[in-house]
């Protein structure tokens, strides 16, 4: 079924899921442009703006960007989402679908650095197919228009950012090794720290389709940095040290000491504790996808707020 929807206008504050234009910035506040994960299982290849979000899609655009909210003003917009039918069924027909909803973004960023960026630093943030489109943005506006001397971070979560990409499709940031780093890319990808757990099926499917829309087919392992530490520097670290994974509903719990992690070859391998499997359920061969940023996200609100004071354009 082809969307013959219209291109949102941006103008409108129901095409946002987040619009933090009343909000003044505090002394300590910078901006986030989130994307979000795919959440759409209609029949149709791009999901339509009057298609009312569903509770599970609000959900996960409440939990992803509480994780960044205590920081920064979120500026999140809707999109014509590539549905799950897109994932599944590759050809002209989904690669259609993908420019449909990057047009979107890219119409949204435009907006926002035009209306509310007021020359503040900012930091780009996705998940899945939000980190996806995200990763095409830095590449096509940031990058290409000199805005990464005001980015904090691209926290580009849940897809397979191959190191080759670095100095080739990407020209000016590099992938962040240490937590005081600015400017730079943080990526992870989850998977259950057990003997079935299997990586490599889960990039060799996503791989050919994320090289094709960054037009580079790069050499090498994804990047990862450990969650918690978000330091190249120790790799590794224990559940004991994880300040706080989200997890239930109706309010979500944060809870610490659920989930360690170790950074190698390329994957955020977690090792939870037993009362914790129920609450974070692995997909096949042990990816822990769905719950890449909910597994760390106080750690994560810890990186985005000392990235942020450690830009040396942050609060000007």
């Amino acid at each position: 079924m082809a969307d013959r929807s219209p291109a949102p206008d941006y103008a409108d504050p129901a095409c946002w899921e987040r619009l933090a234009a009343g909000e003044s910035p505090s002394a300590t506040s910078a901006d986030l442009f989130y994307l979000h994960p795919t959440t759409h299982a209609g029949p149709s290849l791009n999901q339509t703006l009057d298609d009312p979000p569903t509770s599970a899609h609000s959900a996960v655009v409440a939990r992803q960007t509480a994780a960044f909210g205590r920081t920064c003003r979120v500026f999140a917009p809707r999109y014509r989402q590539v549905s799950l039918r897109g994932f599944r069924e590759p050809g002209p027909g989904a690669a259609h679908a993908y420019e449909r909803a990057y047009a979107d973004i890219q119409a949204a960023f435009r907006y926002y650095l035009r209306h509310h960026a007021g020359g503040r630093v900012f930091a780009l943030a996705g998940h899945s197919q939000g980190a996806l489109h995200a990763s095409r943005l830095l590449r096509d506006i940031v990058e290409r228009e000199g805005l990464d001397c005001a980015l904090i971070a691209a926290y580009l979560v849940g897809i397979g950012i191959s190191e080759g990409l670095f100095g080739t499709v990407f020209r000016r940031v590099v992938p962040c090794e240490r937590p005081d780093q600015t400017g730079c890319v943080v990526s992870w990808n989850s998977f259950l720290d057990a003997p079935d757990s299997d990586p490599a099926s889960f990039f060799g499917r996503t791989a050919a389709r994320d090289s094709t829309l960054l037009d580079g087919n790069a050499p090498g392992p994804p990047i990862c940095i450990n969650p918690i530490s978000f330091d190249k520097a120790r790799p590794v670290f224990a559940a004991s040290d994880n300040p706080g994974s989200l997890h239930g509903s109706d309010p979500p719990v944060l809870e610490s000491g659920l989930a360690g992690a170790r950074d190698r070859d390329g994957v955020a391998w977690v090792a939870l504790a037993p009362a914790a499997l129920a609450a974070f359920p692995p997909l096949a061969g042990g990816n822990l996808h769905m719950h890449d940023i909910d597994l760390f996200h106080a750690a994560l609100g810890t990186d985005i707020a000392r990235r942020a004071r450690a830009h040396a354009g942050f609060g000007l």
